[in-house]
């Protein structure tokens, strides 16, 4: 009976003392084993302190160094600043080799002013004619001209087709010059050309602000926005029209009505005598084409593509609209 007794009384103790060590293996994953003991006699050293570092532009004000608060969501500009602000990115300058119409954002628009007074009707409609005809952008008209004027202006532009005139606005404005002697400016240069002196201050407010833009956001214009018959009656010296074409068409020196250089003739009566609903290429490009040989004994006439290329790039525009658009490539044949 006691070595029996003895015996349970030793495994019970083998039984505790396993216990004891699960217990302890256990306890001593859950918690990091404590440091060794110094002993008393031996000084106690302390981590040496982290040098104060002044927060960051990001850091919260009072909390501790590398605490970095979250930056504010960016706002989206207003439609208004957003124009203004791609305006900016896209002006260019002289030379630069893209066209000034292939870099406005689709939403903007054009606008357009224009001095008209005498026998200037004519003229004024034909260019504002040719700017309908090769814009695919919206277009305001500022039209500044004579009282006996404004009723056949108004007239004219109503009679145009409608697939032509949503694609533009208009304003007439009377001639006002708003310092000195009205009649001396009027004779100045051209009937009313002074008046263009005066545009800012008889503009809107907006356009007062879309032509005082700051520099950068001007585009200033190269030779092909502004061909005139010295870009090529002394041989072509405008490269910016031979590489895209001429942009603005400047018939100066009344060379829209005599026959001095008769390209610029030609294309004048091209755009002037187009029906709104012919075919471009039939009503316009042949024609000009057939014209144009009979041009070439002047040096102007015998750079005929520095004329047509705007014409061509608006033909496969529209090519490209109502063809391949409404149509589909994957049913052309």
């Amino acid at each position: 009976m006691k070595l029996r007794s003895k015996a349970a009384a030793l495994l019970l103790l083998a039984l505790a003392a396993l216990l004891l060590a699960l217990l302890s293996l256990r306890a001593g994953r859950a918690e990091p084993p404590a440091p060794p003991a110094r002993p008393a006699s031996a000084p106690q050293r302390h981590p040496a302190p982290v040098p104060a570092r002044w927060p960051g532009p990001g850091a919260l004000p009072g909390a501790s160094p590398g605490v970095r608060r979250r930056r504010p969501p960016r706002l989206r500009p207003r439609a208004g600043r957003r124009g203004a602000a791609r305006l900016e990115k896209l002006a260019r300058r002289p030379g630069e080799p893209r066209s000034f119409q292939a870099v406005l954002p689709p939403e903007l628009w054009i606008h357009l002013a224009v001095v008209a007074c005498g026998n200037r009707l004519e003229e004024t409609l034909v260019m504002l004619k040719s700017a309908v005809l090769f814009s695919h952008r919206k277009i305001q008209f500022h039209i500044f001209t004579e009282d006996s004027l404004k009723p056949e202006f108004d007239k004219q532009l109503r009679q145009w087709p409608d697939s032509y005139t949503k694609k533009f606005e208009h304003r007439i404005y009377p001639i006002t010059f708003s310092v000195g002697n009205p009649q001396e400016w009027k004779k100045l240069f051209k009937p009313c050309a002074a008046q263009r002196l005066f545009l800012p201050l008889a503009l809107t407010v907006d356009m007062y602000v879309f032509l005082f833009l700051p520099p950068e956001c001007l585009y200033v214009f190269p030779c092909q926005w502004n061909y005139r018959p010295d870009h090529c009656m002394y041989g072509s010296n405008c490269r910016e029209a031979e590489h895209e074409g001429v942009s603005v068409l400047h018939g100066n020196r009344g060379v829209y009505h005599d026959d001095k250089q008769p390209t610029f003739k030609a294309l004048y009566e091209a755009i002037r005598d187009f029906p709104f609903q012919d075919n471009l290429f039939q009503s316009m490009y042949y024609p000009l084409q057939l014209k144009f040989l009979e041009t070439v004994h002047t040096l102007c006439g015998r750079i005929p593509q520095v004329f047509l290329k705007q014409i061509e790039k608006t033909m496969k525009r529209a090519y490209e609209k109502h063809v391949i658009i409404h149509v589909g490539p994957n049913q052309m044949h």
